[in-house]
């Protein structure tokens, strides 16, 4: 935490302003809490087992929903369950105000060299500490007051002029969540990375392509906005800061059924390409530029699309085997505008393919019909690399037969 000061950041207010607060690392308060699960000690009682495991996951779920007070560094809590001497679960939590997906990759890249360290393993120096994040906040505040910074408010409001929604109808804003696993085996992302690496594409546009064909079976638009999330680290050394640097982009795109799936791909990766270009001006400040132009930025945030990408380095611990617990498909997801989104599918990529969730708005979708949704998808992404040439609509129309 004496490297980067996001963790060491609190929020207040100053009348109707917010502040931020930064901590000197000897006013921290302890982080790390340890909580012993049954006695501490081994067995093979099936039954004790069983019983830890759910106090596990009861825990778990409990530390999901417990709110952090962001008016106290850090904003972040680790809790180490100690199962056994040779048996731990670490639960730690963060705060999506002074983190990004990103982010974790440089933290537990940092951890893992110091516990090395410590264990009296040779491990590589860690870098200079980064830039602050504060001086990096500072230099976009006035960037965005700048010639380029309006450049790029300009092109993102022609090409977003006249985007409709992809949904009809009103949702409330307290609307529950339901939502739907899904899961591409590693065999169907293979051939689609390399259908990508073909095209001059990603992995991240192929699957887009097939989320905007199926939502052009199932709601008939053929002009589709569909929100995502960039790192939005273009400037030196922003690569090796902890802080929530990630950016909300528009990616639109006019997808017809007589295309074929690779032409569809050509699209997606013009508009990807086109949004990434301009991925540097805060969507906050986008969104009171489109509103001054009579564009309603909520109507752009209906379906939100991200694919996790493996972590940079995970965490690494020297003498121990790590897995991850608890609810994987919805494993670090990031955080939504929920209120403006109806449909988001935010996938992860692992070893043994692509898991994620599916999460929806109750009050405006079915949660069998998402369900469905999401077979569709499977199944034309499977077709689609078969018969790369065949259009989309007959693809289409063979899942719905």
């Amino acid at each position: 935490m004496r490297r980067h000061e996001s963790l060491r950041t609190a929020f207040a207010w100053t009348g109707d302003e917010p502040v931020s607060r930064i901590a000197a690392p000897r006013t921290l308060r302890q982080v790390l809490a340890i909580e012993t699960i049954g006695d501490g000690h081994p067995h093979n009682n099936k039954r004790r087992k069983a019983l830890e495991l759910k106090k596990v996951n009861l825990l778990i779920q409990r530390e999901t929903y417990t709110a952090i007070d962001t008016t106290r560094a850090p904003l972040l809590r680790a809790r180490l369950l100690r199962l056994h001497d040779d048996d731990h679960v670490l639960l730690l939590t963060l705060h999506h105000a002074i983190v990004d997906g990103w982010s974790i990759g440089v933290l537990f890249e940092e951890v893992s060299h110091r516990y090395a360290a410590l264990a009296g393993y040779a491990s590589a120096p860690l870098p200079k500490p980064p830039p602050a994040f504060s001086d990096v906040a500072r230099w976009q505040r006035w960037w965005c007051g700048t010639d380029a910074a309006r450049r790029q408010a300009a092109d993102w409001v022609e090409n977003l002029r006249e985007a409709g929604p992809v949904f009809g109808g009103e949702s409330s804003p307290r609307a529950s969540t339901g939502h739907h696993p899904i899961s591409l085996d590693h065999g169907l992302i293979s051939r689609l990375t390399a259908f990508a690496g073909q095209h001059n594409a990603t992995l991240f546009m192929c699957l887009l392509t097939g989320l905007k064909a199926m939502l052009l079976a199932r709601t008939g638009r053929t002009d589709i906005v569909v929100a995502t999330a960039m790192a939005d680290r273009a400037q030196p050394d922003t690569e090796r800061i902890i802080g929530p640097f990630e950016n909300t982009v528009i990616v639109r795109t006019t997808i017809t059924p007589d295309l074929s799936f690779a032409q569809g791909l050509a699209r997606v990766r013009r508009s990807v390409l086109e949004a990434h270009a301009r991925q540097e001006l805060p969507f906050e400040v986008l969104a009171d530029r489109l509103e001054q132009e009579g564009i309603d930025p909520a109507s752009l945030l209906q379906v939100y699309f991200t694919l996790q990408n493996p972590l940079r380095r995970p965490l690494d611990l020297p003498d121990l085997a790590i897995t991850s617990t608890g609810n994987v498909a919805r494993e670090g997801q990031p955080v939504l505008p929920i209120d403006q989104t109806w449909l988001s599918l935010m996938l992860k990529e692992r070893p043994t393919g692509v898991t994620g969730s599916c999460n929806y708005k109750r009050d405006l979708l079915d949660g069998r019909e998402v369900g469905e949704w999401m077979e569709d998808l499977v199944a034309l992404l499977t077709a689609a690399i078969a018969q790369a040439n065949a259009p989309l609509g007959r693809l289409l129309a063979r899942r719905a037969a």
